[in-house]
């Protein structure tokens, strides 16, 4: 065990601010993918690392990239200026984006927008819808990609996803949504037709740019209640009570927690 957590640290160079999940046999092998996980709500950088492990034992090569504090390495989703590592996408198979508002200096936003338009294909998760708001320098060549830009209209997210940012649904931290799948679609195997999150939804612009069914208040049956279902305090944003195992806190390094979650996935391995 000991060994196991060696030899991966010393895979790890010293000045890496991102983790990389080597691929293997499966059938994602030889294809690689890119995550990115720069938002400051939903702990992206705890849930992407998992993603990425587990879709590294399928085969998949995963580099997750983060928001890096430049003045000590660690990781804060605060700092909306600084993801390095994004040359990975330049043999990226696929890019899964989970970022919020990032105002990110030229040379790395070019590298996102180049793989924007190789045309390989792009995953959006929650906020991506606005990634990218420009408000300290709106002279830059890329801040025609921010959120409420008018050229393109609702800049990176509409172009890229289908929509930009527009509002909650009804009121934020309030409701619940029930959300009803496509079941029979290969991209949902295994997910329920029906389901019911504690939690709220974006607003859209269009009905031809999302399927979905709300409810302010409705219990699981689909009837309506007298009562408006809150978000419990577990779900609140801020610290979680509890941390699932493997995850990485907020302010760590990334080398020292790649270094504790791979040697815990090859323990439980099988």
């Amino acid at each position: 065990m000991r060994l196991l957590a060696l030899l991966a640290l010393l895979s790890i160079p010293a000045d890496d601010a991102w983790v990389v999940y080597p691929g293997g046999d499966g059938p994602g092998k030889g294809k690689h993918i890119v995550f990115i996980a720069a938002e400051e709500s939903y702990r992206s950088e705890e849930s992407m690392p998992q993603m990425a492990r587990i879709l590294s034992k399928h085969g998949f090569k995963c580099t997750v990239l983060f928001g890096i504090d430049p003045k000590d390495g660690t990781i804060n989703p605060m700092v909306k200026d600084n993801i390095p590592g994004l040359e990975a996408l330049e043999s990226a198979d696929l890019l899964v984006a989970f970022m919020r508002w990032r105002e990110l200096p030229d040379d790395q936003m070019k590298r996102i927008i180049d793989y924007t338009e190789s045309g390989k294909p792009i995953v959006g998760i929650r906020n991506a819808t606005h990634p990218f708001k420009y408000a300290k320098r709106p002279d830059s060549p890329y801040a025609k990609y921010d959120s409420a830009s008018k050229d393109p209209q609702g800049g990176w997210g509409r172009l890229v996803l289908g929509e930009t940012w527009v509002s909650h649904y009804a009121k934020n931290l309030v409701e619940s949504t029930r959300c009803d799948a496509a079941a029979d679609h290969p991209i949902l195997k295994g997910i329920p037709k029906s389901f019911w999150i504690p939690d709220d939804v974006y607003g859209i612009g269009s009905t031809a740019t999302a399927r979905r069914s709300c409810w302010a208040s409705r219990s699981s049956d689909g009837s309506p209640t007298t009562s408006r279902p809150r978000r419990s305090p577990s779900r609140s944003r801020g610290p979680r009570p509890t941390r699932a195992r493997g995850a990485r806190p907020r302010g760590s390094s990334p080398r020292r927690w790649a270094t504790a979650t791979r040697s815990w996935s090859r323990s439980s391995a099988g």
